[in-house]
């Protein structure tokens, strides 16, 4: 009896942990642009572009990297000094890329992401 519970049960803790991981990116629900873009400062601009807890927890790496780079408060970092100091300002607000500076394949991630963009097509 406990060999038939255990084939009918570990299927299906199989299906759940492949559930809990999500390589689709996250959709920032607010977008420059949008009537839902107005602010009343920037605490709130920050607050609300920030990805919920429970979805960076179940996105893989390289979902994870993409919507980092798809933030869409990532621009901001091209109004300051040097592109490091903007990139910190960024990662001070985001909590994206702390998150993706915990996973331990991150560094393979960005270098195969970065390896399918071509320079030219990037916006400055």
């Amino acid at each position: 009896m406990k060999m038939i519970l255990l084939l009918i049960v570990l299927p299906f803790s199989a299906l759940t942990i492949l559930a809990q991981t999500n390589n689709t990116p996250y959709d920032f629900p607010i977008k420059p642009g949008t009537e839902q873009w107005k602010f009343s400062s920037p605490e709130e601009m920050y607050s609300k572009c920030q990805i919920p807890k429970e979805i960076i927890s179940n996105l893989t790496t390289e979902a994870l990297a993409k919507t980092c780079l798809n933030y869409p408060l990532f621009g901001l970092m091209n109004a300051f000094n040097t592109p490091q100091a903007g990139f910190y300002a960024v990662k001070k607000n985001f909590d994206g890329i702390d998150a993706l500076f915990e996973r331990k394949d991150v560094g393979k991630v960005l270098i195969r992401i970065y390896g399918t963009m071509s320079p030219a097509n990037i916006d400055k």
